[in-house]
């Protein structure tokens, strides 16, 4: 800290000053200095699925996270009925020095979700677009007229 400005050191390196009066008037976040943190994901799974099971599965699947505080549950909160999906969010707390620790833990996170729904054959959400004829028609006319003026060969399926 000077007279006029505050220097910090981002995650990628940088430096950033800040002048003193926006240091003095805005909060400054320190992520490292309780020593702990939480994780946030966005996960969807289909209408079809049980939640009850995929609340289970997923907290199994998130116990073995390295750096994940043992005394804290994984927390797990549906949000919403979406278009394709039901949406929910997952919490849970990780011991935390670094901002690897952090990414890190979220990163085998997404992996343990993944394994867990692969290996217990929970669906993902997946959108069909179905198109009447008129917008079929007008769809492969727009890829014809692409591909004629980029001058590729027209692979399009017909319209019949």
């Amino acid at each position: 800290m000077s007279l006029r400005s505050t220097e910090l050191r981002t995650p990628q390196g940088q430096i950033v000053l800040i002048p003193n009066k926006e240091v003095f008037e805005k909060p400054i976040v320190n992520y490292t200095a309780s020593k702990e943190r939480r994780v946030d994901l966005k996960v969807d799974v289909a209408y079809t699925e049980d939640l009850e099971r995929v609340k289970t599965i997923i907290s199994q699947a998130l116990e073995a996270i390295p750096f994940r505080q043992a005394r804290r549950d994984v927390e797990l909160f549906y949000e919403e009925f979406a278009d394709c999906s039901i949406k929910l969010a997952i919490r849970f707390w990780i011991d935390f020095a670094r901002q690897t620790d952090f990414l890190q833990a979220r990163s085998e996170a997404i992996e343990k979700i993944k394994q867990a729904f692969d290996g217990h054959n929970i669906i993902f959400p997946s959108r069909t677009l179905t198109l009447d004829i008129a917008a079929s028609e007008k769809l492969f006319k727009v890829l014809a007229d692409h591909d004629d003026s980029q001058g590729n060969k027209n692979n399009h399926p017909s319209k019949e």
